[in-house]
């Protein structure tokens, strides 16, 4: 068996949605190959945060950031969030995010902060991924501010992207 990095390895199975790997080595006492189950939770995970803009600047609409994933691929568990350092207090537009891979949105929901809230975690209406966004070394990113409520003082936008690889 040729040598595999943990996030080269396919799934082996999964069980009560738990990610299991099945991993063997030659055992060095003797001649003989020892395997074992390995639970997706206990692979590597990977994050970036990206900052868009400073931290007091209102935000307007508009691309805000681009970049190209230089870390090992997201094979699975892919997640994303967003903060603000200071919330839309009010406005019937909500702050609105899209994320673009390779230049198609990642969401069939995009990202909204509901007004007074600081993070998407808790947004009355979360986001929704179009597909599996499974991601490769070399993708481009871009996040774009899609709406915002005129006149609004959010500021201080960041962007979380995570996964297991």
């Amino acid at each position: 068996m040729a040598d595999k990095k943990i996030h080269d390895l396919d799934y082996a199975n999964t069980v009560n949605n738990e990610v299991f790997f099945e991993v063997s080595w030659l055992d060095p006492s003797g001649p003989t190959w020892r395997s074992r189950k390995i639970q997706g939770d206990w692979l590597p995970k990977i994050f970036e945060r990206i900052t868009c803009g400073d931290e007091t600047t209102p935000l307007t609409t508009g691309l805000k950031y681009t970049f190209r994933w230089h870390n090992t691929n997201i094979n699975f568990g892919f997640k994303v969030d967003a903060s603000l350092t200071t919330a839309q207090a009010s406005g019937g537009t909500k702050v609105t995010i899209d994320i673009k891979k390779n230049g198609g949105s990642i969401f069939t929901t995009p990202m909204t902060f509901d007004n007074g809230e600081t993070t998407t975690i808790t947004a009355s209406v979360p986001h929704v991924f179009d597909g599996d966004p499974i991601t490769s070394e070399g993708d481009e990113f871009t996040i774009i501010v899609d709406a915002i409520q005129s006149g609004s003082a959010a500021a201080g936008l960041k962007v979380y992207i995570g996964g297991t690889g």
